[in-house]
């Protein structure tokens, strides 16, 4: 069983009346009547209690004085009776004073001779007291006794409170007026027009402009001064929210401008957070990393997803943020390019502040295949000749300096032949250039095939004169092997473009070691020279080293190798 159905239909009726209760109360006019009303009712009060005060002091004067005549009245009928020790006398004297109202007790003390008079003593509230002294009618200076009288307290009381009731009753009633004078001037100049001001702002739409109406009678007055006031703010507030509107849509221009600007862009923009995971980015990343603009990147993955070395990524955005500066790389992306080349990206890196403190990774990505395949292609064509494709002077003298740090460092040997061609210049100048070119591609390309080891290096230095790289030294049997088979090969016929007989040359050889012949790559370099000029003055067609010619092996041994 539960008593909350009888509970909440017994509280029901009374949330109405409390709510009304409430809302009179909360008004401004309610609130300033029972202010004053209260004033009012508190300085009513300690006018009465003033009142009271002075009543009570009139009322005991008046006591006082009744008490005087009555006794004045009564005294010498007293002095005879006290004279005569008369007590029928006496009591009919003290019983008529009695019978006054003001009086509350009446008697008589006589005194026995030699006998002094006690003082009489009132305590602090009592009704006021009166004594009188019975002198003798035939000696003055004889005194008797004493009249005592004092005055009724009630009635000294009740008359008090008479006065002070009616001296009170208009009061509270000129209180009560003035308490509803005051709530209904509240009402009419404060409460009710001020009300009616609220429901006006209340059904101002955002925006509107229309000042709000004056209440009459109130144009100079502080509600006038208000309403002037309010009429203000909602101008500035028009005015306010037409600029906001005005700047909302320039901003929203401004940020469409901005975002095609970026997705049109051809950098790749992008954010990411301190742990390296993908924030925000344009359509060119996605492009660049997808294939396409309508792909998605995943941000938490984007590192590991589309770059082909992800720790490189990391430690880029590591030094940035632990620089607090930009920092760059050219990277390698995961997906390549639709051809199979690999796909690079110039990354820049830079640390931008945060919302809450936040450190964060704002990065411009580059794509710099194009670029790459450009500097690889003029790097190559930088260290490789373009009629045989062999590296030519710069790049043999960069593979020289790589071999010869790698050898010296490791004790190991490097050789170098120099290979320079027999009667090239009579087949140049009898048959033509053209078919001096070929000449050169097939010495190419017949170097490129005994020169099959790794490591090994073929290069034309420039005309007729070819250089050969082998990782041995030139005691090695096979760099000699190699040097007898340069020789036989180059001196078979070669064909030539546009028919005609076959042109015949022969090569000299001269091959030189490091460290055996020099420590230095342009040392080596000379040594080969000078060995191969050996093979010149011998008769050419031959292999030579700094110390003089080599032996030509036996046929035997040539066909062999």
């Amino acid at each position: 069983m539960s008593t909350w159905p009888a509970s909440s239909t017994a509280a029901s009726p009374r949330r109405p009346w409390l709510q009304r209760l409430r809302g009179s109360l909360g008004s401004l006019g309610s609130r300033f009547s029972l202010l004053a009303g209260a004033v009012a009712l508190l300085m009513a009060t300690v006018s009465a209690g003033i009142s009271h005060r002075l009543a009570w002091q009139d009322a005991e004067d008046n006591a006082r004085s009744t008490l005087e005549g009555l006794a004045m009245a009564v005294k010498n009928t007293a002095a005879v009776g006290a004279y005569a020790q008369d007590r029928v006398l006496l009591d009919e004297v003290t019983q008529g004073l009695t019978s006054h109202p003001m009086v509350g007790q009446a008697q008589i003390r006589l005194l026995t001779p030699g006998e002094a008079a006690r003082p009489l003593v009132s305590a602090p509230g009592e009704a006021p007291a009166l004594r009188v002294a019975l002198h003798s009618p035939f000696n003055a200076n004889e005194v008797l006794g004493h009249l005592e009288l004092r005055a009724d307290p009630q009635v000294l009381a009740s008359g008090a409170r008479a006065r002070v009731w009616r001296s009170s009753m208009p009061l509270f009633v000129q209180v009560l007026l003035l308490t509803v004078l005051l709530g209904w001037l509240a009402r009419w100049l404060l409460s009710q027009p001020m009300a009616r001001l609220a429901e006006q702002v209340a059904a101002l739409a955002p925006g509107a402009t229309q000042p709000l109406p004056v209440p009459a009678g109130h144009q100079r007055d502080e509600i006038g001064r208000l309403v002037r006031r309010m009429n203000q703010l909602v101008q500035a507030n028009a005015e306010a929210l037409d600029l906001e509107r005005e700047l909302r849509a320039e901003v929203s221009a401004i940020e469409g401008r901005l975002r095609r600007l970026l997705n049109a862009s051809s950098a790749a923009i992008f954010l990411l957070d301190e742990e390296g995971r993908l924030l925000q980015s344009n359509a060119t990343l996605v492009r660049l990393c997808t294939g396409s603009s309508q792909g998605r990147l995943d941000g938490a993955a984007f590192v590991e997803t589309h770059f082909a070395q992800p720790e490189q990524l990391h430690a880029l955005r590591r030094r940035a943020l632990q620089e607090g500066r930009s920092a760059s790389a050219d990277l390698r992306l995961q997906r390549n390019a639709p051809d199979g080349d690999e796909r690079w990206a110039h990354v820049l890196l830079s640390p931008l502040a945060g919302e809450g403190g936040a450190t964060l990774v704002e990065g411009v990505l580059y794509d710099v295949s194009q670029r790459r395949r450009e500097e690889a292609h003029a790097r190559h064509e930088a260290q490789h000749d373009a009629l045989t494709g062999l590296r030519n002077r710069a790049g043999l003298r960069a593979e020289l300096d790589r071999a010869a740090a790698v050898a010296l460092a490791g004790g190991t040997a490097v050789s170098l032949l120099y290979v320079d061609l027999d009667g090239f210049k009579a087949v140049n100048d009898s048959r033509g250039h053209d078919a001096g070119d070929a000449v050169l591609r097939e010495v190419a390309r017949r170097l490129a095939v005994e020169a099959r080891r790794a490591g090994d290096v073929v290069a034309r230095l420039g005309g007729d004169e070819f250089v050969l790289v082998l990782q041995a030294g030139p005691e090695a049997p096979y760099v000699q092997e190699i040097a007898w088979r340069i020789t036989r090969s180059l001196a078979e016929p070669i064909e030539l473009p546009g028919g005609g007989a076959p042109a015949c040359i022969g090569a000299s050889v001269g091959m030189a070691g490091l460290p055996s012949h020099a420590l230095d790559v342009q040392a080596l370099m000379s040594q080969a020279d000078h060995a191969m000029y050996l093979v010149k003055h011998a008769g050419k067609n031959g292999v030579a080293t700094p110390e003089g010619l080599l032996p030509r092996p036996p046929a035997r041994a040539e066909a062999l190798a």
